[in-house]
């Protein structure tokens, strides 16, 4: 007696043999425990029976016509003289079979036509037994003209079928055709002598309303635009243009993005029932301008140093230019004369926005005068660091709520970008990102927490002006390891 079950097959094994063994095995002892019988997805059927608190398993492969059955020796044994048994039962069977199956015939003489022609394949299959010596190539021939016969008439039918439905199809359409008619003419006689009034009624205020848009419009050519005129208040290269349109300003960023010269990145976008704003950054060259366009009140606003081209592609699309500035009181904006040489590399991917949040800075402690503390003053530089440092992982796809959930330290204890981005980016860019993320979280948290003791105050006008320009040397250092490596800023 082996423990490890032993496993037969027994091919040629009918599925009416299967079920009788499986019903059979009970009365020796055998428990039948599961049953999963055979569907369109799987072609085996399966029997758990348990015989001495071991498993027996028959598998049927309805395909195949195979039974495999696995148990102990002992088992196996028990279930052959089974096996046996049934060959025995199965061969009387098919003898009690034929016989009633030839007297069916001799009462049934009058027969379908497809009928007979099986019956007539079994009678010749049964001469061939009786009489061997006939020719099997006779007897081949003449199945495969009765074949040939019945796919003849298969087609014939399918034929008339498919030749039906058309004209049924027809009709059906030509009596939908005459009930709409009829209803339209229905439709036509029930129509009241009120009704026919009102339209005529709606037919003059119609004459009416297209006399006032003529009217309209000769007053409006008469009417000479006015020139656009700088706005108070307002400095640098601007342009603002009112009564323009969806489509016109769909159709001038497109003519601009087809340019090969220029850059958009995008900064804002927002829609709203009441409000719809887009604000994008264009390069063009060494120059860049900031496009904001209102198309609630249909006014779009331009400013920077490239405002002069692009103003010309948005205005050949419609709009009206309804102030500019001058062309001789053009002045610098802050951030171009204070970061131009603290950080020239940084500029080309620093926003128009963190320039100044950069630049404000520096620009207000340099105009303080005795104050008893100057942390306060950082905090517009670590606003437009934090907001690089943002830009940088959006061009790569990493989506993060606070900037912090894509670093993790070190063995070390510094902070560096997770192995997953890293793996992504490559060596210099996660370099960067480190360098500039460590800057930010070593001394904006120290300056900006309060603290009780006072620590983290600044009492000294040029250790703030030193903070803010070791934050414009770390941007400049890590921005020219990107133009390096070749890289650009997708907003």
């Amino acid at each position: 007696m082996g423990v490890i079950p032993e496993r037969k097959e027994y091919k040629n094994f009918t599925y009416e043999r299967y079920l009788t063994l499986s019903e059979q095995a009970t009365n020796l002892g055998f428990k039948k425990v599961t049953h999963t019988p055979h569907s369109e997805k799987s072609h085996f059927d399966k029997t758990g029976l348990l015989y001495d608190n071991k498993k027996v398993v028959l598998v049927y492969d309805v395909k195949a016509n195979m039974l495999t059955v696995t148990a102990q020796e002992n088992a196996i044994k028990k279930l052959s003289t089974l096996i046996g048994d049934n060959k025995k039962q199965e061969k009387v069977a098919k003898l009690t079979k034929e016989k009633p199956q030839q007297n069916k015939s001799e009462e049934n003489p009058k027969k379908n036509f497809f009928t007979e022609l099986f019956s007539k394949k079994d009678k010749k299959g049964e001469k061939v037994k009786e009489k061997p010596q006939e020719d099997p190539k006779k007897v081949k021939k003449e199945e495969k003209q009765k074949e040939k016969k019945q796919e003849k008439l298969q087609e014939k039918t399918k034929k008339e079928k498919q030749q039906q439905k058309p004209v049924q199809k027809q009709e059906k359409q030509k009596k939908e055709n005459k009930q709409n008619q009829k209803d339209q003419s229905k439709a036509k006689d029930k129509r009241s002598k009120q009704e026919l009034k009102q339209e005529t009624k709606f037919s003059k205020q119609e004459i009416k309303l297209e006399k006032q848009q003529q009217e309209r419009i000769a007053k409006e050519e008469k009417i000479v635009v006015p020139k656009a005129e700088p706005q108070k208040g307002r400095s640098g290269t601007y342009s603002v243009i009112s009564d323009y349109y969806p489509l016109s300003f769909a159709k001038a960023m497109h003519k601009i993005r087809n340019d090969d010269e220029v850059k958009i990145n995008t900064l804002r976008s927002s829609y709203s029932k009441n409000n719809s704003d887009n604000r994008y950054v264009v390069i063009l060259g060494d120059k860049q301008c900031e496009i904001n366009y209102m198309q609630e009140s249909g006014t779009l606003d331009i400013s920077g140093e490239a405002t002069p081209g692009i103003k010309e592609v948005f205005l050949s699309f419609g709009g009206r230019e309804i102030y500019a500035s001058v062309s001789g009181e053009v002045q610098l904006d802050d951030y171009v004369v204070i970061l131009k040489n603290k950080m020239p590399s940084a500029l080309q991917f620093l926003s128009a926005q963190e320039k100044n949040d950069l630049a404000s800075g520096m620009r207000e402690l340099e105009k303080a005068v005795d104050h008893y503390e100057y942390s306060m003053f950082l905090l517009s530089p670590f606003k437009g660091l934090e907001n690089f440092i943002f830009d940088l992982l959006k061009s790569k796809n990493i989506t993060v709520k606070m900037i912090g959930q894509a670093y993790e330290k070190s063995q070390n204890g510094a902070y560096v970008l997770k192995e997953s981005y890293q793996n992504r980016c490559g060596v210099v860019y996660s370099e960067v990102m480190a360098a500039l993320y460590e800057e930010y979280f070593a001394t904006r948290n120290f300056y900006a927490h309060a603290d009780v003791n006072g620590s983290h105050n600044i009492g000294s006008k040029k250790d703030a002006i030193a903070v803010v320009n070791k934050i414009y040397k770390t941007i400049e250092y890590n921005c020219k390891k990107l133009t390096e490596i070749n890289f650009k800023l997708v907003r």
